[in-house]
């Protein structure tokens, strides 16, 4: 009997080992200026691990402990990465993450317009004349579109 429970026991704490996870909280600054930076990406690439900075910067980001070889990307556009190994991060503090800013230059687009034709789109049925209002649900949606003014 008392193998039986400790077996239940071990059991439960290997369970609760395997579920356990890190949260890291913090806020996202952009330099210059250490402004909140909205809408940052973070998480760990190519896994499903992540989140995004909410409007004032801040974030928390739960990272299962088996990630804990990989490392959290920061990143967002008009901004450079910043790359942290999860087994640098800590439970008990609150990160303060600065992006610099890192614009980028796009070519000059240049955009033409063809010529186009005025094209005519007859609406309805053809064949009956007028605004006729027909219940029945077969010929509905030709009524509808009679009572539609075609200029």
């Amino acid at each position: 009997m008392n193998r039986g429970i400790f077996l239940i026991i071990l059991n439960v704490f290997i369970s609760l080992h395997g579920y356990s996870q890190l949260l890291v909280s913090g806020k996202v600054l952009g330099l210059p200026g250490r402004r909140p930076i909205s809408f940052v990406n973070i998480g760990i690439v190519n896994s499903s691990v992540g989140t995004i900075s909410d409007e004032d910067g801040s974030f928390l980001l739960k990272i299962p402990n088996y990630y804990g070889d990989d490392t959290v990307i920061f990143s967002a556009l008009g901004y450079g990465n910043i790359k942290i190994p999860v087994a640098g991060l800590s439970e008990e503090a609150n990160y303060m993450i600065y992006l610099k800013e890192s614009p980028t230059n796009l070519k000059t687009v240049t955009i033409k317009g063809d010529s186009w034709k005025r094209r005519i789109y007859r609406i309805g049925n053809r064949s009956v004349r007028g605004s006729i209002m027909v219940a029945d649900t077969v010929t509905a949606g030709s009524a509808i579109a009679l009572l539609i003014k075609n200029d």
